[in-house]
């Protein structure tokens, strides 16, 4: 049961719409609640700027662009702000394409996640959501190879890659941005972080990819489970700090089998995610009104720490003044189940310079400068 004082929040007529919105992209009875709350009095400035600082503007334009007691300059605005997201979509998924088709001649398979990969998968088009990069995702094996294919594509790393083969994969993905810095992509050899486990995940997750149409062609994705339990310890990691996020959960959930929700919750259990499913499982009930079997409902309740953590991303994503809540690393530690990967998240973050020293230093020199700048921050009495 939702706490009382989310529920106060999430009733204010902006947050219902919002949500109701995103509801009517697959349950009918949302789109009569759109319809009764276009009349009530709204704040339109202010829930067109939580739309668009969260990922939601099409739904709503979809939802209630066309709704007669929407005010005409509002509209308007949803009408440009839609045009200009599909007209984004259409360009990075005809860029994805491209990548993806250079790729598999070379004979790398790639898995689009995300990105229109999930819209097209969610709600039958790539431009019917909104994402702002694209995430690819390559056998280990191939990961070195597909660096230098991407870079000869035009693209340059966003941060400077290590010399050592060996290094490359400190991380599982690494960020490549075109000159104009119009299209970012994230290149990944696994979805998960290491230091948790969920990396061994991945050549199962190939066997259960998915293909999708997109943009005339064709892509593979990862398949609904895995996409969720990717989506939730992404949501986790970033503080569950977008609407837009348990959005994708909750519809993802739909297309889930009670023997899929369950193989999903075992696999989460082995890597080590078991929390942070429930966590998002969680904050999609209570944003979108997500069901989960009810024997999965009776091992979120019993979950103490995955509530607490929904409480605390609700409450800022149920203001409809608040903006999206920054990054906390604490939040992530709370949100995982083992001591070990708690350990081993730490030190990862205590040895890994912060973007500004990435972009600006060689790797070498930007891990010596690490342990200066901790001392700067948090060693050296100020004045």
């Amino acid at each position: 049961m939702m706490p009382p004082e989310l529920a106060r929040a999430r009733s204010g007529a902006g947050m219902r719409l919002l949500a109701a919105a995103v509801r009517s992209a697959w349950d009918a009875s949302a789109r009569a609640s759109v319809a009764e709350l276009v009349r009530a009095p709204l704040r339109w400035d202010a829930l067109l700027g939580k739309a668009r600082l969260h990922g939601l503007t099409l739904f709503v334009h979809r939802a209630c662009g066309a709704a007669a007691h929407v005010p005409p300059d509002v509209r308007g605005r949803l009408h440009a702000q839609a045009r200009a997201a599909a007209a984004r979509a259409c360009v990075l998924t005809a860029e994805l394409l491209n990548v993806i088709g250079e790729l598999e001649r070379r004979g790398i398979p790639a898995l689009a996640v995300k990105g229109p990969a999930l819209g097209a998968l969610l709600y039958g088009k790539e431009s019917c959501r909104q994402f702002g990069d694209l995430d690819l995702l390559v056998p280990r094996r191939d990961f070195a190879a597909a660096c230098e294919l991407v870079r000869a594509q035009g693209y340059r790393p966003y941060f400077p890659l290590p010399d050592d083969p060996a290094a490359l994969f400190a991380r599982c993905e690494h960020a490549f941005v075109r000159p104009r810095g119009d299209v970012h992509i994230d290149l990944h050899w696994a979805l998960l972080d290491e230091y948790f486990g969920a990396a061994r995940d991945s050549a199962s997750l190939w066997d259960r990819s998915v293909s999708v149409a997109l943009g005339g062609g064709r892509a593979r994705t990862p398949a609904p489970a895995d996409a969720m339990l990717h989506l939730c310890v992404h949501g986790a990691g970033h503080n569950w700090r977008r609407l837009d996020w348990p959005a994708d959960v909750a519809a993802l959930g739909r297309l889930l089998s009670e023997r899929e929700w369950f193989d999903l919750m075992a696999r989460a259990e082995r890597l080590g995610a078991r929390r942070m499913l429930l966590l998002g499982i969680r904050v999609a009930a209570w944003t979108y009104g997500l069901e989960a079997p009810r024997a999965i409902e009776r091992v979120l309740d019993a979950e103490r720490t995955a509530t607490a953590l929904a409480v605390r991303a609700c409450r800022l994503l149920f203001d409809e003044d608040a903006a999206p809540a920054r990054q906390s690393p604490g939040y992530f530690l709370r949100a995982l189940d083992r001591t070990g990967d708690r350990a081993r998240l730490l030190w990862k973050r205590m040895s890994t310079p912060p973007a500004w020293v990435r972009r600006r230093a060689s790797p070498g020199a930007a891990h010596v400068l690490r342990p200066l700048q901790l001392l700067g921050r948090y060693a050296i009495p100020r004045r």
